[in-house]
């Protein structure tokens, strides 16, 4: 049997790689890295075996004319493609666990579509380079898709976390698994609006996230999320993929720092498991 030992949704923007000095906002970019560094630590007192990084893909693995709604990475290992400043490197699979957890998906009714190898762009390489940079936890990558219409909604991604935990609970092959979610917050990318920060939205979704308001959560629309927080903040459908996986206990906030040089509302938030 195994269990979810620990969880964390995390902003994945590909500045804060790539820009690591600024004369405006250094104060901004030092919390930040300050707050990867604490989260880190958590991460490895949790001493998980596997890792499941809940993320989406940037037209990178996927494209418009073929985006599964959600996509669990099986194999060995993945590549990551190496853009936005990260490196082209291999990461380790838990091959054994996510054959385990994509059987268990599809028999628990989500269609979730598997392939071998599935390269992984910032959305995954980001975080980990923060989160285990010595790359020694083996991964299973779970893609949703936050971009291409029809998405999946908020309510349909928690429940697929909580079927992932099941799923987790009744597989033999990890015992300790952790869960990170990556995307978010506002940040619009490729319309007239690139550039574009919501602080007062971030703020309002953080709040119901962390509580959870989880009616106001599950009947998010994407107009209301768009309208908020930008096309980006599609991502935050893979921030509930790890609520519910978490046991839909809410979260702790880290830290919040609208970063204009990185053009993305950034946040951290360590999730309650109980």
């Amino acid at each position: 049997m195994g269990e979810v030992v620990w969880a964390a949704c995390v902003s994945h923007a590909g500045g804060q790689l790539r820009v690591r000095q600024s004369e405006r906002e250094q104060d901004k970019l030092d919390r930040v890295y300050a707050g990867w560094e604490r989260l880190r630590d958590s991460l490895a007192q949790a001493r998980p075996d596997a890792l499941v990084v809940v993320g989406n893909d940037h037209m990178f693995t996927f494209s418009e004319d073929l985006m599964p709604t959600f996509t669990i990475g099986r194999g060995e290992g993945f590549e990551t493609w190496g853009e936005l400043g990260n490196t082209i490197r291999p990461l380790p699979g838990a091959a054994a666990l996510a054959d385990e957890l994509h059987g268990a998906l599809v028999s628990a009714g989500f269609d979730v579509s598997g392939m071998p190898g599935m390269r992984l762009d910032h959305s995954y390489a980001c975080p980990l380079e923060f989160l285990d940079p010595a790359d020694a936890i083996p991964l299973v990558p779970l893609s949703v898709n936050t971009f291409v219409r029809p998405l999946p909604s908020f309510a349909r991604c928690r429940q697929l976390g909580i079927a992932l935990a099941d799923a987790i609970a009744a597989q033999t092959v990890a015992e300790r698994v952790a869960v990170v979610a990556t995307g978010g917050i506002s940040h619009w990318i490729g319309v007239p609006e690139t550039g574009r920060i919501n602080p007062e939205w971030d703020r309002w979704f953080l709040d119901l996230f962390e509580a959870p308001d989880l009616a106001a959560l599950d009947g998010m629309s994407e107009a209301q999320f768009v309208a908020g927080g930008g096309p980006g903040a599609g991502e935050l459908l893979c921030w509930m993929v790890a609520l519910g996986a978490a046991g839909s206990h809410g979260g702790r906030r880290l830290l919040y720092e609208p970063v204009e040089e990185w053009i993305t509302g950034i946040s951290l938030v360590e999730m309650e498991l109980t």
